[in-house]
């Protein structure tokens, strides 16, 4: 904790007894997010409905303890307790996919509405933004009737992002972000098609994506997880 504040430019720390709430101010977001995690909690439990809130939410905003916390970082797996591309590609597909009959000129916007959504719930994490810039571009490009480039459209992303906020090069869920979707782009397509060799006929469909995928994540995450991370 106290490396994550010297991060953000604190130097000192202030310990209390107790707290007491004397005013709330209107947080409709906040109160959202607290809203979503009750109910799961509500429906299977503290620890279980905990997870399924990070998981829905990312970790960032839900408080996990911490026991949860380490087995994922140890399976190599804090990624999905992240709030990234993953979680926006299940909403905006399925947005899309409701609205596949609609025009353009409606369809978009409510695309634009998912994305906005989902960066006030999840919050501006550098991931979330990453995320949310990049399916913005896709989306766009591809309503225009053209074909994305995904290895431009990622460093045309990071590129913006580092323009805009270069203390984000330190953080490390921009670094895992960054190096997590490289490998789906650059690496994933390759190790399917090895996969696929090695497959029998009847059991390609699916399966090689299946299996190429998260290897190719973890192979270029792995040295910062071990940086970061220790396991």
């Amino acid at each position: 904790s106290a490396e994550r504040l010297a991060r953000h430019g604190s130097g000192s720390q202030l310990r209390v007894e107790s707290i007491e709430v004397l005013q709330r101010p209107w947080t409709p977001l906040a109160d959202l997010r607290r809203d979503v995690a009750q109910r799961l909690q509500q429906a299977v439990g503290p620890r279980l409905g905990g997870l399924l809130a990070a998981l829905v939410l990312g970790s960032a905003q839900v408080q996990l303890p911490e026991d949860i916390r380490a087995a994922f970082r140890m399976a190599g797996l804090s990624h999905a307790l992240a709030a990234s591309g993953f979680h926006l590609s299940v909403l905006l597909g399925s947005v899309l996919m409701l609205a596949r009959r609609w025009p353009p000129g409606l369809r978009l916007p409510l695309a634009a509405t998912a994305l906005l959504l989902f960066l006030c719930l999840a919050g501006a994490q550098p991931s979330v933004v990453r995320a949310v810039l990049m399916a913005a571009m896709a989306l766009l490009i591809r309503e225009a009737g053209h074909h994305s480039r995904p290895v431009g459209v990622l460093l045309l992303t990071l590129s913006g992002m580092l323009l805009l906020r270069p203390a984000w090069a330190l953080s490390i869920g921009f670094q895992l972000s960054a190096a997590a979707t490289a490998g789906l782009i650059l690496t994933a397509p390759r190790l399917e098609k090895a996969v696929q060799a090695w497959l029998p006929d009847r059991c390609q469909e699916g399966l090689a994506a299946a299996l190429s995928m998260p290897v190719a994540g973890m192979l270029w995450t792995l040295a910062l997880q071990l940086r970061h991370c220790g396991a």
